[in-house]
């Protein structure tokens, strides 16, 4: 199946705002057209069974990345250029091989979670910027990093609990017991476990209340504002 021309418009190449979501799209739709694969090192590489197969494959992934690039990344290309010497150009330019991972880190470490907001919001943020990191070749533990989403569950203490009762149920389980994806179902869950009530106080501003019955029971039902 083809895509049209409008949907490889959209999957095109953009630079380094979607390099990543590019080249992943790149090496499933290759992957299983067994064009491309990954060798012992977990590098991509051009596959088949003989030297012809593997010229073909080759052909084949360089005008993937030619059809699906957009004009202004253009000039990265040389046709003439075996496939990984363009993919890594474009790595090099786009991806994040050329960036601190202690830039990323620091990013992952102010992610904030938002009662008012859908938690998946943050965790699919969560998800790209560890894409991110993997690609500037640095590295996380999973305690690492289900502590930082423990962190990101600060809310606002002066007019809301909810966040702090997530993460004393989190401490409760201890947070070793958790890793990046069963922290993140536990928070999703925690969040639609409560549905938060509008206030309206004035016209310009929405506030709600989302709070549990231990709170409301202690008369502990605060307010935050909604940013949105």
């Amino acid at each position: 199946m083809t895509e049209s021309d409008s949907e490889r418009k959209n999957h095109a190449l953009k630079g380094r705002i979607n390099y990543l979501a590019w080249v992943t799209r790149m090496e499933v739709l290759l992957g299983l057209e067994e064009v491309i694969g990954r060798d012992d090192k977990n590098k991509i590489i051009i596959t088949g069974a003989s030297e012809a197969l593997k010229k073909k494959n080759e052909i084949r992934a360089k005008k993937y990345i030619v059809s699906n690039c957009d004009d202004n990344v253009m000039h990265m290309i040389n046709p003439k250029e075996t496939f990984d010497k363009i993919l890594s150009k474009l790595n090099s330019m786009y991806g994040y091989g050329n960036m601190d991972p202690s830039i990323i880190l620091r990013e992952l470490r102010e992610l904030k979670f938002h009662p008012s907001i859908d938690p998946s919001v943050t965790l699919n943020e969560i998800n790209i910027k560890l894409a991110q990191l993997s690609s500037a070749g640095g590295k996380i533990t999973e305690l690492q990093m289900v502590e930082y989403m423990h962190d990101g569950l600060s809310g606002d203490p002066l007019r809301d609990n909810f966040w702090f009762n997530c993460r004393g149920a989190m401490n409760m389980a201890k947070l070793s017991s958790y890793n990046v994806e069963s922290a993140g179902k536990f928070i999703t869950q925690y969040w639609y476990s409560y549905k938060p009530n509008k206030r309206y106080e004035s016209a310009n501003r929405t506030y709600e209340s989302r709070f549990c019955q231990h709170c409301k029971d202690n008369n502990r039902e605060k307010n935050y504002e909604n940013p949105q």
